[in-house]
């Protein structure tokens, strides 16, 4: 009986391995000839388990198929899923991306009732992530009983991976995955979190964002690595999200950059090949910046400081004239932080650099001032980019904003300061910011640190509170860091905050950085003092053919905008809109080609708005109300649509002739 139990598990690994020399050759030639070393298969008294000789425990409580299963039913009672909440709307603020999407969300509490329950009988599954194998017997289960349309396993240790071979026929499983054309698998066998949640954000990048959303997870051991890579999962589900945009926003950047292109009429273009023989210093208004800001107004004559944000009010109060004055943000609040703390005769010394989106009062604030093009934006698009270069990892946060320009301005030593990215002390700002002064920015800022239900490495060790938006600013500074550096190796950038830890920044400590200041020989006086003159340029109107460009992007908007309500018109079924899903990534993904423009304007709103209109169909409740919701869901996504068009035509006065 054992020989043939042998034989049966011999015969499944080798067909098993046969299919990944097919689909993942590289996989399989590392298992050909694998040995485990810290796990072993028991059947002690007829009870399945595995082994860990490096914890001396088993992974399963008694027998691994019964204890599999009933965490199956459990699971089946309380999926876990990261984005099945739907946020109630109260103020829409104007915009018609939250009018549309109020009226959605409405509609769905109206239908569903208050408190919806989750439930995927029944219907087919949109993203299904495994956290952990052990020997499959959950997995197979799944993919016996249900149709997952897209499936993600991530297994940290290849011995489990390798005795799941012998125990699950994966070759029979997952041939579905190699052959539909609809459905989507991928296999993580990766330890480290960071590179887990790099490999989820481009599985969701490839199958699309909606079914990042609409991702459940189940977990199958808890040890703390699998906490660790649990939360990177769900981080990278979040960031899927981050940065979409909005029709106002994208609206707001082309209205903006049409006045700025008129009334500033001059853009920043950087000269890659410049290195200045002098250090900049990067400054934002983070709580790091209490402890250095009496060393850098000693040292301020060594560096060229640029100013982010709200810092500006911190460096003339300390009388510490910034080289350059920068900021990222659309909308009014930067402006008026700045005009609160500041003095007018302060700012006419200092220049300005703003995204071509900015609000337009802001270049007036300044001496001189001029717009840098922004990536990935709507505004930014207008420009010819073969002369016209778009910057990226400017965003989100105006500190991310002061690294990349202190690199597009030809400085290869940079030093941050008040750059923390979390909340060191539970403190959110330096003193002295309009944070500080202002009752409502004050207040504001409350909701920060409520908000923070993050944690990150410290620069000098520990976990650090921090938010979303400061960790998806920290990644993308961090990417910035490692591009840089490849465009030169001499490119170095310090890190003495008492915030997070920065990857690729070399972290100073208090001592350090004063030694390193203080030993400096630069002297400011010594830079061109044409620098400004060097990299600012007059814009041609004529080179951008503006009447062409705005034909182009009404006739797009109006012709996608069909082709959606036509498609998304035929549904009738779940399966129908997964599959409408796949569609609109792939129309939107063509809009992209022909018109970015418009596909910016589109983009944002859409997915969000199907994005909630996908909560609602894995509701637990009757089938005619999940039709009634998808009926309802049409008609508004319909006016939402041509809302947009109507509003984009408010844009045409703001066109030169």
């Amino acid at each position: 009986m054992a020989d043939e139990i042998f034989l049966e598990l011999e015969e499944r690994f080798n067909k098993n391995i046969q299919f990944l020399e097919k689909h993942a050759p590289e996989i399989a030639e590392k298992l050909k000839n694998f040995s485990p070393e810290r796990f072993q298969i028991t059947f002690e008294g007829g009870k399945l388990n595995i082994y860990d000789s490096l914890t001396n425990t088993y992974l399963y409580p008694s027998d691994a198929r019964i204890d599999s299963y009933a965490q199956v039913a459990h699971f089946l009672q309380n999926p876990q899923a990261v984005y099945y909440g739907v946020s109630k709307i109260k103020d829409t603020k104007n915009w018609l991306h939250l009018e549309y999407l109020k009226k959605l969300i409405d509609t769905y509490y109206a239908i569903f009732g208050e408190k919806p329950n989750v439930s995927f009988h029944g219907v087919e599954i949109p993203s299904l992530i495994f956290i952990g194998m052990g020997f499959g017997f959950h997995i197979e289960f799944f993919l016996k009983n249900f149709s997952i349309r897209n499936l993600l396993i991530i297994e940290p240790e290849l011995e489990l991976f390798y005795i799941s071979l012998h125990f699950v026929d994966w070759y029979k499983l997952l041939e579905e995955y190699v052959e539909s054309p609809v459905k989507n698998f991928s296999l993580i066998l990766e330890s480290d979190p960071k590179e887990i949640e790099l490999n989820v954000r481009a599985f969701f990048g490839e199958v699309g964002t909606p079914f990042a959303v609409a991702s459940f997870i189940y977990t199958h051991f808890i040890s703390e690595p699998i906490k660790e890579i649990f939360q990177k999962v769900v981080y990278a589900l979040r960031q899927t999200q981050m940065g979409l945009g909005f029709f106002d926003d994208e609206w707001i950047a082309l209205k903006h950059t049409l006045i700025n292109l008129k009334e500033v009429g001059k853009v920043f273009i950087p000269n890659l090949e410049e290195k200045r023989n002098l250090p900049a210093v990067v400054v934002g208004s983070g709580p790091s910046l209490d402890r250095y800001i009496d060393l850098l107004k000693k040292h301020q004559n060594k560096f060229f400081i640029i100013s982010c944000g709200t810092a500006l009010g911190v460096l003339q109060e300390h009388g510490i004239k910034p080289d350059l004055h920068v900021n990222i943000e659309r909308n009014e609040a930067p402006y008026e932080a700045v005009i609160k703390v500041t003095t007018e005769d302060f700012r006419k010394e200092i220049p300005f650099l703003g995204a071509n989106n900015n609000y337009p009062p802001f270049f007036g604030a300044f001496g001189k001032s001029a717009f840098y093009l922004k990536a990935n934006d709507a505004g930014a698009l207008l420009f010819p980019q073969n002369k016209y270069p778009q910057l990226y990892f400017v965003n989100p946060t105006v500190t991310n904003t002061g690294m990349a320009l202190a690199f597009y301005l030809g400085f290869r030593e940079i030093y941050l300061l008040g750059v923390d990215f979390a909340f060191p002390e539970e403190k959110h700002h330096a003193k002295g910011t309009v944070y500080d002064k202002d009752e409502a920015f004050k207040k504001a800022t409350e909701t920060l640190l409520k908000n923070s239900k993050y944690t990150v490495e410290g620069n000098f060790g520990g976990k650090l509170p921090t938010n979303l938006v400061f960790l998806w600013a920290k990644d993308t500074m961090e990417a910035g860091i490692r591009a840089f550096s490849e465009l030169d190796k001499d490119f170095k950038i310090y890190n003495p905050n008492f915030g997070a830890k920065i990857e690729g920044a070399i972290t100073l400590t208090p001592e350090e950085l004063k030694e390193k200041f203080e030993n400096l020989q630069t002297d400011k006086s010594n830079l061109n003092p044409n620098w400004w003159e060097e990299v600012i340029h007059s814009v041609d109107l004529k080179e951008l053919n503006l009447t062409e460009v705005k034909m182009k992007i009404f006739q797009a908007f109006d012709e996608m905008s069909r082709i959606l309500n036509q498609a998304f018109g035929q549904v009738e079924t779940v399966s129908d809109f997964l599959n409408f899903l796949v569609q609109v990534k792939h129309f939107l993904g063509v809009l992209r080609q022909l018109n970015p423009i418009a596909y910016l304007t589109m983009y944002g709103s859409v997915i969000i708005f199907l994005n909630v209109v996908l909560k609602g169909l894995f509701v637990d409740t009757t089938a005619d109300k999940k039709k009634q919701f998808l009926e309802e869901s049409k008609k508004i996504f319909a006016e939402m649509l041509q809302a947009m068009e109507n509003r984009l035509l408010e844009l045409y006065p703001y066109f030169p002739l």
